[in-house]
């Protein structure tokens, strides 16, 4: 996430709201212990938040984010054409694309028409970006595709075992996130979350009944919903028409475009049966 731009954007919620102020100074969060800030699983277990119906506000792995509150989520859409950016602060997966660049997860959303859309992968490592223009009054839900080949969506009634893979979590205000142990690696990571920004925490295996093997015990595994596998910053930005066009241009308007030539279709069929 490389722009300071702290204005117009939208909190990804159920209904779309504007985003709050920014504040004058930024936290830096140095020392908030286990998952917090490292994104170990010290700070959670599957105890915590595991199954549908749980209580979001006893997922204590965001205590430290004193600023924000965690939220359930499944499907938006805004009221005009949108910039969405995706930033990876944190990757601790298997399907991180560093085992087998074959089997790497990917996060994208899926539209209303159940096609899913891949906009960042795990192989792009810490930082890696993806960007995606969603058109107005387009209905889609995030998700990640993970390199199993499962579909795990925000709504947990739409994944193949019913339980909730994505968590999301909303900024109230700027601050400064230094981030240890952000890969398998034990790298650190630092970024600016601004208010309005989300951040997405993903579980990318089955609860039960996974077709994969622990690279470290070669054993059958289970998601462990410690929801570490894949973390995310989810922005979006209003766009106005003339730059919907030019991002139609550099081909990152797919999906206004296939929305409107939908449209157009519908119409003469509709002109054709009258």
């Amino acid at each position: 996430m490389n722009t300071k731009l702290k204005a117009c954007y939208f909190y990804l919620v159920i209904c779309l709201a504007a985003g709050l102020p920014a504040t004058a100074s930024a936290d830096l969060l140095t020392d908030l212990g286990g998952f917090q800030i490292s994104f170990n699983s010290a700070g959670i277990n599957s105890g915590s938040y595991d199954q549908p119906g749980a209580d979001y506000n006893t997922f204590d792995a965001l205590q430290g984010f004193s600023t924000g509150s965690v939220f359930a989520f499944d499907t938006f859409n805004f009221q005009e054409d949108t910039l969405l950016s995706f930033t990876t602060i944190s990757s601790n997966a298997y399907y991180d694309g560093f085992h087998d660049p074959n089997f790497t997860n990917q996060f994208g959303f899926v539209n209303n028409q159940g096609d899913f859309t891949s906009v960042v992968s795990a192989g792009a490592g810490l930082g890696g970006t993806g960007q995606a223009v969603v058109g107005a009054g387009d209905d889609f839900s995030l998700a990640l595709l993970s390199g199993a080949g499962n579909l795990f969506q925000a709504n947990e009634s739409e994944n193949p075992d019913g339980a909730t893979h994505l968590i999301g979590y909303q900024v109230a205000q700027d601050v400064t996130v230094t981030i240890e142990n952000a890969n398998l690696f034990g790298a650190s990571f630092t970024i600016d979350l601004f208010a309005g920004d989300i951040l997405i925490f993903v579980e990318d295996l089955l609860s039960q009944g996974n077709d994969v093997t622990n690279w470290c015990t070669e054993v059958v595994c289970d998601g462990d919903f410690d929801y570490n596998d894949f973390v995310l910053v989810v922005r979006a930005e209003p766009i106005p028409e003339p730059a919907t066009m030019t991002l139609l241009g550099l081909g990152l308007g797919g999906a206004i475009m296939r929305r409107r030539r939908r449209e157009e279709d519908e119409e003469e069929e509709q002109e054709a049966a009258a």
